[in-house]
C-alpha cells in the first residue's frame, strides 16, 4: 500500500522539491495526503495496522498516535480535487492535503503490486531452482550413507529398484557412450540427463511463467515496455542464484562432493550444464532489458552510466565462457583454456558485483565471491599444511610409457585412501604453474605416497623429453601435492568384489585390493584383472603386483597381454595416450622411436622370470571380450553381493557400464557399479 500511495500522490501532485529530502517526513499536507491514501483506501483493519508500520518504517521519528494525530488534523482541510486548488500547477509544490480518489489509488495499487509479484516471484523461482538440487543432494547423501553402512544391499534385492538402476541410474544416456569423449564432451549417464533435463525445464517454466499485464499502468507507458521489463527483472533475479550453483558446482573442495560420494566428473558435468543455463538466462535478461530501455527512450542515459556498463561487461564475458568451454576447444589447450577461463571468471563476478550493487542484491556476489576464495583457501592448506610443501623426490622413466615417483607425507593429517587422487604441481620452470590430477597408491606403514603417471602430450610429455636426456632417465626434482581427493568406498560389506583395470588405471584398483586384504572385516573374494599393452608395462608395477602374494586366499590376480607375443623388456618403442584414472590430458597419440628391441632369448628369459615371480597370476593372452568376462564373473558370484570398480580405458569402462546395467535387472543379487575414471 505505501508504494502505491507514494505512486499515487506523486502522479497526483507536488508537496517537496527534489532537494529537500527531509520533506516526505516533515511536510504536514504530503503525510496528510498518505496517511488519508492508505487508511481511507484500507480494506481492513489489519490492513490501516500494516500501513502505520510501514509509515513508521519510512518516518522513524513518528509514531502510530502522532501518525493518526496528523490525519485527525489533515481531514479538516483536505482537497478533493486539485481543480479547487488555485493556480494549480503540477510540477509547484502545494500546501494542502489532498485526497487520492478510489480510481487513482487502485491503478497505483496494482501497478505496483503487479511490479512486486513479479520481483518476488523471481526470488520464490530462483529459490526453487536452488531447492531442486538441494533434493537431490538429500537423497544422494541418505543413500551414501546407507551405503556405508551396508544397508543399501537390501534395496538393491527389490525389483523396482532394481529396474530403476538397470534403466535410469547406471546406464549411459544412448547405448554405451559415457567415458568415451566425443567432438562435443563426454555424454552423461542416463540419469544425469535426467536431472539435466529437469533443471533446463525448470529454468524455462520459470522465465516464461505467470506474468501479468496491467493496463492503465503508471509505471509503464506501453505494453512492451512493462513485459520486457517483466522478463528483464524475473532473469536477473533467476541469475543471482544460479550464478551461486556454477561457482559451487565448480569447485575442487565443494562440501557436497563429501556429503553425496558423487566424483569430481559428476559436479563438473553438472556446473557445465547449470553455467550454460545460467548465461543463457543472463543474455534473456540482458536483451529485456535493452528493449524496455529503448522502447522508453532512455538508451542514451543509461549507456554512461556505471551499473548498466559493468552489467554488458559481465554479459559478453559469460557469452565467452560459453563458447570458449565446448570440450573441441578444450582440448586444443587444455592449460590454456583453464587460465583464459578463470581470468574471464574474474571478471564476469567484478562485472556482476558492480553492475548490482546498486539494486542491494550484492549479497549475492559476497556468497558467490565466498565460495570461490574459500575454495581457493583450502586447495593452499591442502598443499602447505595437510602435505607440507614442496618436497624433493626421484622422477623415473620407465619401460618409456610411465612416470614413476613417491614422495614422503604424513599419514595422520593427509588422509590417503584406496582410489585417491591429487593434483600434482613439479617445481619446474617450464610447467610450475601448471596442476594435473594423479591416481596414487598410499603406503601409510612407510609414509609415502606413489605416483604412477602414463607419458601423454603436455605437461607429462615435456617431463619426458627432459628424463630421455638424463642418465638412467631419472632425475631429483621437487612436488607439491594438492590433495587427497576422491570419495572413498567401503568395500568390506560386500562377498565378491571384481576389480576391472587397464593400463595406468591399475593404481586405485590395486590399492582397493590390498587394502580388502589385510582388513579382517572383509570375509569376501576379490577378482583384479589388469588389461596391458605390453609384457614392458609390468615393469613399472611389479614390485606392486608381487605384494600381493600373501593373499592368495582373498584375491585371484588376472593380466591380458594385448600383444602377447611381443616380448619387449627393454624401453617401449611407442608413447601412446592409454587412459589412467583422469581424462584431463589430450588424447593426442604420440609416437617416438626411442630404444632397439633385445634379443628375442633374453626376452623368453624375462618372462619366465616374471611368471616365476608371480606364480598366482594367471597372464591371458589379447585382449578380454570385457563383457563376457563380466558375465562369467557375475555368474560365478551366485546370490552374494557384488562391488563391480572400474578404471581404466574410457571404452572398457562404458563396456562394463553397459553389462552391468543389463545384468542388475535379471540378478536378484545386489550389484554395485564404482567407476573410477574420471574425465571432463
Amino acid at each position: 500500500m505505501g508504494y502505491a500511495c507514494e505512486n499515487a500522490v506523486e502522479s497526483e501532485a507536488t508537496f517537496c522539491l527534489a532537494t529537500d529530502l527531509t520533506c516526505t517526513c516533515t511536510n504536514a499536507a504530503y503525510l496528510g495526503t498518505m496517511l488519508a491514501c492508505g487508511f481511507e483506501n484500507a480494506k481492513s483493519t489489519k490492513e490501516v495496522e500494516a500501513y502505520t508500520k510501514w509509515f513508521e518504517s519510512q518516518c522513524p521519528d513518528l509514531s502510530a498516535d502522532s501518525l493518526n494525530e496528523i490525519y485527525q488534523n489533515a481531514t479538516k482541510y483536505m482537497v478533493n480535487d486539485t481543480s479547487l486548488i488555485p493556480g494549480f500547477n503540477i510540477s509547484i509544490p502545494i500546501n494542502v492535503p489532498l485526497r487520492i480518489t478510489e480510481d487513482v489509488y487502485y491503478i497505483n495499487y496494482e501497478t505496483s503490486a503487479i511490479f512486486d509479484y513479479n520481483l518476488n516471484d523471481g526470488f520464490y523461482m530462483g529459490s526453487g531452482l536452488t531447492g531442486y538440487w538441494a533434493v537431490i543432494f538429500l537423497f544422494s547423501t541418505i543413500y551414501r550413507l546407507l551405503a556405508y553402512l551396508g544397508l543399501t544391499n537390501i534395496l538393491k534385492k527389490n525389483i523396482v529398484i532394481r529396474f530403476l538402476r538397470a534403466k535410469l541410474f547406471l546406464p549411459a544416456s544412448f547405448k554405451k557412450r559415457h567415458a568415451t569423449s566425443w567432438v562435443y564432451g563426454f555424454v552423461p549417464t542416463r540419469w544425469e540427463s535426467f536431472v539435466i533435463f529437469g533443471w533446463f525445464v525448470l529454468c524455462v517454466l520459470f522465465c516464461s511463467t505467470r506474468y501479468h499485464y496491467f493496463d492503465p499502468n503508471t509505471y509503464f507507458a506501453t505494453k512492451r515496455i512493462q513485459m520486457s521489463r517483466y522478463v528483464g527483472d524475473r532473469a536477473g533475479y533467476l541469475s543471482c542464484y544460479m550464478i551461486i550453483l556454477t561457482f559451487l558446482f565448480g569447485g575442487r573442495n565443494n562440501f557436497l562432493l563429501w556429503l553425496t560420494g558423487w566424483k569430481f566428473s559428476t559436479f563438473v558435468t553438472y556446473h557445465k550444464w547449470v553455467a550454460r543455463m545460467t548465461v543463457l538466462v543472463i543474455v534473456v535478461h540482458s536483451i529485456a532489458y535493452l528493449d524496455c530501455i529503448v522502447a522508453s527512450d532512455y538508451y542514451s542515459y543509461y549507456i554512461i552510466d556505471g551499473w548498466y556498463i559493468w552489467g554488458c561487461v559481465g554479459t559478453v564475458v559469460g557469452s565467452v565462457m560459453f563458447m570458449q568451454a565446448f570440450s573441441f576447444l578444450r582440448h586444443l589447450s587444455y592449460e590454456v583454456f583453464l587460465y583464459f577461463h578463470i581470468v574471464l571468471a574474474v571478471f564476469f563476478l567484478i562485472g556482476a558485483w558492480l553492475h548490482i550493487k546498486p539494486m542491494g542484491l550484492i549479497s549475492f556476489i559476497y556468497a558467490t565471491a565466498a565460495i570461490w576464495c574459500f575454495d581457493r583457501l583450502i586447495r593452499l592448506v591442502r598443499m602447505w599444511i595437510l602435505f607440507g610443501g614442496y618436497k624433493k623426490t626421484k622422477l623415473s622413466l620407465i619401460s618409456d610409457e610411465t612416470l614413476v615417483f613417491e614422495v614422503p607425507y604424513n599419514p595422520t593429517i593427509f588422509r590417503a585412501n584406496p582410489g585417491s587422487f591429487a593434483y600434482v604441481y613439479f617445481a619446474s620452470y617450464k610447467i610450475f604453474w601448471q596442476s594435473h590430477p594423479f591416481t596414487m597408491v598410499p603406503y601409510p606403514e612407510r609414509k609415502t605416497l606413489k605416483f604412477y603417471v602414463k607419458v601423454k602430450a603436455g605437461l607429462t610429455k615435456i617431463l619426458y623429453k627432459d628424463l630421455i636426456q638424463t642418465p638412467h632417465r631419472e632425475k631429483e626434482i621437487r612436488v607439491c601435492v594438492e590433495g587427497p581427493y576422491g570419495s572413498y568406498h567401503n568395500l568390506t560389506k560386500y562377498d565378491h568384489v571384481l576389480m576391472y583395470s587397464g593400463g595406468n588405471g591399475i593404481p586405485g584398483p590395486f590399492a582397493y585390493s590390498k587394502k580388502l586384504c589385510k582388513d579382517n572385516d572383509f570375509k569376501g573374494f576379490i577378482k583384479l584383472y589388469w588389461v596391458i599393452r605390453n609384457w614392458s608395462s609390468l615393469h613399472w608395477f611389479l614390485e606392486e603386483l608381487k605384494s600381493l602374494a600373501p593373499y592368495e586366499d582373498k584375491l585371484q590376480l588376472i593380466v591380458y597381454i594385448s600383444k602377447f607375443e611381443d616380448y619387449n623388456f627393454g624401453d617401449m618403442k611407442e608413447v601412446s595416450s592409454d587412459n589412467s584414472s583422469s581424462n584431463n590430458e589430450d588424447k593426442e597419440f604420440n609416437k617416438e622411436v626411442v630404444m632397439e628391441k633385445e634379443s628375442t632369448s633374453s626376452e623368453n628369459d624375462a618372462v619366465k622370470t616374471i611368471t616365476e615371480q608371480l606364480p598366482y597370476c594367471e597372464f591371458r593372452k589379447g585382449r578380454p571380450d570385457i563383457e563376457q568376462v563380466v558375465a562369467d564373473d557375475l555368474n560365478e558370484t551366485g546370490s552374494g553381493s557384488v562391488a563391480v570398480v572400474t578404471c581404466g580405458h574410457s571404452n572398457m569402462c562404458d563396456d562394463i557400464r553397459y553389462k552391468v546395467s543389463e545384468e542388475i535387472y535379471n540378478r536378484s543379487n545386489p550389484i554395485e557399479l564404482i567407476e573410477e575414471l574420471q574425465g571432463w
